[in-house]
């Protein structure tokens, strides 16, 4: 991990006490992201009057109680710490959204007692790197980064998210679509109403030409056809019927009544 000038910065921030090495580390922090310390009065100021600057003001460290206004973006950040029983809570804050994050530390355990250097001030650079990164920085780098998108997480994923499917309906034709196939030749399944297919087997079958007459496949498969005469002497071919029933249609050819081979009926 990259500790490049935190010497420096240590050095110029002169820290008194254990607690301000943390805040120290801290401002190093932000700079490597982005941030810049104002050298203000107190209260809140005007963002664009004011220079951003890398040195922390002269007196940041005169009291118990740490507050410091960090920039970034043209957006104004607050730091607050406080000093409770060997332990100090560090507060960020954003002041446009008010979006906090927060952070205790133990400062014994992350300082030794040698402040005054910055090789042995830090016990664990890396385990404190992390643990502000994650605590007090991420939260602000993130919001950021979605402000550069120009959109939330959520919309970005909506848009990207593909057309959700229509359903598909049943895949049982109609029974009530008698004469659907009038109308879609190339239909498949029952309902189609041919009457020279009762049995709506729906498949193709090539009907034979009228012998004498007509030549074969002059009629089109299921084509409504009205016999036309005389025919010859061949009698009318009757198909055999097929074994088993289809989607319990009725078979026409059962029964059928008296006078059913003469087709001048």
């Amino acid at each position: 991990m990259d500790f490049s000038w935190l010497e420096s910065t240590f050095h110029n921030s002169e820290p008194l006490k254990k607690e301000d090495c943390i805040v120290t580390f801290l401002h190093w922090m932000l700079l490597r992201n982005g941030f810049f310390v104002l050298h203000s009065k107190e209260g809140q100021v005007n963002v664009g009057d004011v220079e951003g600057k890398e040195i922390l003001p002269e007196t940041w460290n005169k009291e118990n109680v740490y507050e410091l206004q960090y920039v970034k973006d043209g957006q104004l950040h607050v730091m607050k710490a406080v000093i409770v029983d060997g332990e100090l809570a560090l507060t960020f804050v954003r002041i446009k959204d008010e979006k906090v994050s927060n952070l205790v530390l133990e400062t014994d355990t992350v300082i030794g007692n040698d402040f005054q250097s910055c090789r042995e001030a830090f016990k664990d650079k890396v385990k404190l790197y992390n643990l502000i990164h994650k605590e007090l920085v991420i939260p602000f780098m993130a919001k950021v980064e979605q402000a550069k998108l120009g959109a939330s997480p959520a919309i970005i994923e909506k848009s990207q998210r593909p057309p959700a499917e229509v359903p598909s309906r049943s895949s049982f034709p109609d029974p009530f679509a008698v004469g659907g196939g009038d109308l879609d030749p190339l239909r498949r399944g029952i309902g189609g109403g041919m009457l020279m297919d009762p049995r709506h087997t729906g498949g193709w079958r090539p009907q034979p030409g009228i012998p004498g007459n007509l030549p074969q496949g002059a009629v089109p498969p299921g084509a409504r056809f009205d016999p036309f005469g005389p025919i010859g002497t061949t009698p009318p071919v009757r198909e055999p019927r097929p074994r088993g029933g289809g989607f319990g249609d009725p078979d026409f050819n059962h029964l059928p009544p008296p006078g059913s081979h003469d087709m001048f009926m």
